[in-house]
């Protein structure tokens, strides 16, 4: 076999990906005016469905953010379990309403008992991390000796449509390790002016992302204990302003909000799934259909 032959391939097809949109172009320049006619008709319709596409998603956003609140209960709850607390019968008869769900007061029915005299759930967050595989690669040894002390992550959105985004906090038990109990990592970003500069990532451009600075009660951990991962979970939190959205700063960013979007939309809503492994069978299913 030859051993160039792989490289060949590889360089056949970075060439073939490069050649691709100016052979496409070439093509276009060469149909009939009669198509690039009706071209131009189609490209006034995408601009059309663009506009309404942002006024969509500025109203989508404001929907999120009210439903924030109103999950919050729900979220507190779900820590007290979680955590090592237990629900009094005033709590648990406060979690049954919520107003202002569909037609005046909602009743919620929570399924939990009126006292839960039980020491929390051990290692929650950790065996969700654990077993979800996008943040398992991250985490080493020293990652999940922390992550055994995290009893609740939240997320809240920016009520302002003129600086829309969202942070996580990440919220701990006193522990030896870390001088804070929460960590923060925040998102700034900003709708796009124009439907002309929609493109497939969506109508929110990335702006900059704070974080919490760890302060360790010990020197900082190496990263050990995944042989196949140079990374460690906490290099999340990492501040980033990129001047550029070609600099290696920005790719950083993108990728560690592509993470904690996720941790959103993935893993926050579905955790006691990710925890009991029941999302497997789920995702399973879905194929079998």
């Amino acid at each position: 076999m030859n051993a160039a032959a792989p490289v060949m391939n590889l360089l056949q097809a970075v060439d073939s990906a490069i050649t691709m949109p100016k052979k496409a172009l070439e093509e276009f320049s060469n149909v009939s005016d009669s198509t690039k006619e009706r071209v131009k008709s189609l490209q006034v319709l995408h601009k059309q469905r663009a506009a309404m596409q942002m006024e969509f998603q500025k109203e989508l956003y404001a929907l999120e953010f009210k439903y924030s609140k109103l999950y919050a209960t729900s979220y507190q709850q779900q820590r007290n379990i979680v955590y090592e607390r237990s629900l009094t019968e005033e709590e648990e008869e406060n979690t049954k309403v919520v107003k202002g769900v569909g037609d005046g007061n909602s009743k919620i029915t929570s399924g939990c008992p009126k006292s839960l005299n039980i020491a929390g759930i051990p290692n929650y967050w950790l065996t969700v991390f654990r077993n979800c595989p996008i943040t398992s690669s991250l985490l080493t040894e020293n990652d999940a000796a922390v992550l055994e002390y995290l009893v609740d992550i939240k997320c809240s959105f920016s009520k302002k449509l003129s600086s829309p985004g969202f942070r996580l906090l990440f919220i701990f038990r006193n522990n030896p390790y870390l001088k804070s109990n929460i960590l923060v990592k925040q998102f700034s970003q900003a709708f796009y002016n124009t439907a002309e500069d929609l493109n497939e990532s969506g109508p929110l451009k990335l702006i900059s992302s704070k974080t919490s600075e760890i302060e360790w009660r010990l020197p900082k951990f190496p990263k050990n204990g995944n042989p196949n991962s140079s990374q460690s979970f906490f290099d999340l939190f990492r501040s980033s302003n990129p001047t550029s959205p070609d600099s290696m700063e920005y790719e950083t960013l993108v990728e560690d909000y592509e993470l904690c979007l996720y941790i959103k939309d993935r893993i926050l809503p579905y955790s006691v799934f990710w925890f009991t492994g029941e999302i497997f069978a789920a995702q399973e299913a879905g194929k079998e259909k």
